[in-house]
């Protein structure tokens, strides 16, 4: 299955979400690659929507897609450097 029609309106409304969120739990960790880094962390949260989806033979249907909300600190540096320069 495929999302659609609007599957980049559904990721801004999750981003809204996760930053009215900033306390997400923990969901991974592991160790460092070498004993002086740092462990690494995930924080997020899982969120269930009811969002258009669009399967192969063309039907489209309201269903519940559960998503992760994961906060990632090397996108989030990524997409102000992309929005910077826009």
């Amino acid at each position: 299955m495929t999302l659609g029609p609007r599957p980049c309106a559904v990721r801004q409304d999750l981003e809204a979400w996760g930053r009215q969120h900033p306390a997400l739990p923990r969901l991974v960790e592991k160790p460092g690659r070498t004993k002086d880094e740092e462990p690494r962390r995930w924080h997020g949260h899982s969120v269930l929507r009811r969002v258009a989806v669009e399967y192969s033979e063309g039907r489209v249907a309201q269903e519940d897609v559960r998503f992760v909300v994961v906060h990632a600190s090397q996108r989030a540096q990524q997409h102000a450097q992309t929005y910077a320069g826009a």
